[in-house]
């Protein structure tokens, strides 16, 4: 199987990136939550290093241009950052709002398209550049969906969630 045009898969790449950045810019408008308002923004901020990146990358610049403009640390270390500067906002009552749930499954479904995109992309890429690149994207949008998910979870179903991602034990005494 011929291998794709590297301006090709680029192309699509800056297309989903920019087609996540507007969701996840929307959702942050309508996210009445500091938290989810916050997740929201800063995986818009993700996505705006990736356009970067990805441009770089298509301008011809090379990989260590393009991963200049990736952002400090990871997303989860990001969020576990925002999530300490807004703990004094974070109620213990949180009532969800039915868009905010559905601006998280539209969000999964698009990070694992992406993931799935990403990870194809590597293999088929047509340099090393190219497919380090794409490497590094579907790590990240992994990371994405991971946080998404969970934050899903804990949104549907705080005590399980508790129970699960916290490990609680249950004492029958």
């Amino acid at each position: 199987m011929a291998k794709p045009q590297s301006a090709s898969i680029l192309k699509s790449a800056l297309a989903a990136e920019k087609d996540g950045l507007q969701m996840y810019l929307k959702a942050s408008e309508r996210t009445l939550y500091p938290l989810g308002r916050q997740m929201f923004l800063s995986l818009a901020e993700d996505e705006k290093s990736h356009i970067r990146m990805i441009e770089k990358l298509a301008a011809g610049r090379g990989l260590q241009s393009a991963l200049g403009e990736a952002r400090e640390g990871t997303p989860n270390e990001r969020m576990k950052h925002a999530l300490s500067e807004l703990k004094s906002v974070i109620a213990d009552d949180l009532s969800v709002c039915a868009d905010e749930l559905e601006a998280l499954r539209i969000g999964l479904d698009m990070e694992k398209r992406s993931y799935e995109f990403y990870k194809q992309a590597a293999k088929d890429a047509a340099s090393p550049d190219e497919s380090s690149l794409c490497e590094k994207l579907a790590a990240e949008e992994g990371e994405h969906y991971r946080m998404l998910q969970n934050t899903y979870e804990y949104l549907e179903d705080r005590d399980h969630w508790f129970l699960w991602t916290e490990h609680g034990l249950l004492d029958g005494g």
